[in-house]
């Protein structure tokens, strides 16, 4: 059997494209426990929510709180996690999305049915999460997204909810294959090869980097926005949920929408 780390993440992060989980302090509301694999062993070890500490070995992780007696499996290969604000998946290396939390505006994309599988009809390379909407970038470099929509952050063109009673079944028209992808808050924000950058969802304090606060996504897909204007190729992007930042190729490091001390970025 495999013994495997028990890591512990927020509920209420940030996203920034390959970014490690951290640790939550006392004042998190919300944590889970997932599983990495360590080395071959002759054990397993399950975690209770809330606690750094190890109890009875098994199969799964039990969790405490308003969700005692559910039961979430250990995995394996876990390659990426991402947090909303009810909700958390995680992607593995075999290319598989689990969520597990809230489903009330389908953010874990398992339409209603048992299990923690989410089904995207191909392999996940990553996946990230905003308050109650999730996205996946794919091996094959599209984006498929669920969950909330109300803003468009799905990026369909449309404010359905999807993930609720169907699975993620369409991918964002980006109109270019996404290298890279994250999300926090209402809005989510993909590299294209070559450095160009998508964002869709929430614009309303200018933190989709289109010049204006308008939502994207709504009623137009990212494709039909356009690029987000920059002075050079995007190399990483850093999404809150009330602004973002960007690391360009130049080293420039351009920031859009309102930070957490009430600092305007845009528009000035």
């Amino acid at each position: 059997m495999v013994k495997s780390i028990l890591m512990v993440v927020s509920l209420f992060a940030f996203a920034r494209v390959g970014e490690e989980p951290r640790i939550p302090d006392a004042g998190d509301s919300a944590e889970l426990a997932y599983a990495t694999p360590l080395a071959e062993t002759g054990d397993r070890c399950d975690m209770t929510i809330g606690s750094g500490d190890a109890c009875a070995s098994g199969t799964c992780v039990e969790l405490a709180g308003g969700d005692a007696g559910m039961c979430i499996p250990l995995l394996d290969g876990v390659a990426s996690v991402a947090a909303g604000i009810d909700h958390v998946c995680v992607s593995t290396s075999a290319g598989d999305v689990h969520c597990w939390g809230d489903n009330t505006f389908g953010q874990l994309g398992t339409a209603g049915q048992a299990g923690s599988e989410v089904s995207l009809g191909g392999a996940a390379a990553e996946v990230t999460a905003g308050e109650r909407h999730t996205c996946a970038l794919m091996a094959s470099g599209a984006v498929r997204c669920w969950g909330d929509n109300a803003l468009g952050q799905l990026g369909l063109g449309h404010t359905e909810m999807i993930g609720d009673d169907e699975t993620p079944a369409s991918a964002t028209p980006l109109g270019g294959v996404a290298t890279a992808i994250a999300a926090a808050g209402r809005h989510t924000c993909a590299i294209l090869a070559g450095g160009a950058l998508r964002c869709w969802g929430d614009g309303s304090l200018g933190q989709l980097g289109y010049g204006d606060r308008a939502a994207v996504g709504d009623d137009e897909t990212p494709e039909a926005r356009g690029d987000v204007p920059t002075a050079a190729p995007v190399s990483d992007v850093f999404v809150y949920p009330d602004h973002t930042c960007l690391e360009l190729a130049s080293n420039d490091n351009p920031c859009v929408g309102v930070t957490w001390n009430g600092k305007i970025v845009y528009p000035q």
